[in-house]
């Protein structure tokens, strides 16, 4: 519970070409207390955090308009840089990968729900 409590006040961008993953991710973090905001690209996701403050970003690798790694690199020219979980499909990214290219972490779908929000607790502080 005292999670929760914490979790409140937190934005997280969701970013996945897949709008099921959208809506799914979204829906386990609003039952966890978390605000959840959607972008189907890593470009929309650039300009939603140009406009709004996001304290976590769960993005997917692989999307039509560019990469997850495309969006890091995005973000590095913002003021503020919320970190980033990648959450994807490519068994070719490993934790290593993820980590040196600035990410928090990786989780490969189909993913564990209790797993995602234990990193995403862990990346918040």
């Amino acid at each position: 519970m005292h999670g929760k409590i914490v979790s409140v006040f937190k934005t997280i961008l969701v970013v996945d070409d897949e709008e099921f993953i959208r809506r799914a991710v979204a829906l386990l973090l609003s039952s966890e207390g978390f605000i959840a905001v959607k972008s189907k690209s890593g470009n929309e996701a650039l300009a939603k955090l140009r406009r709004a403050h996001v304290d976590l970003i769960v993005s997917d690798i692989d999307m039509e308009d560019g990469s997850g790694f495309d969006l890091l690199r995005g973000i590095r020219n913002l003021e503020h840089k919320p970190p980033l979980i990648f959450l994807t499909g490519n068994m070719g990214v490993s934790k290593e990968q993820a980590e040196a290219s600035g990410g928090f972490g990786i989780i490969q779908k189909p993913f564990v729900n209790s797993e995602l929000i234990s990193m995403i607790r862990k990346a918040l502080g």
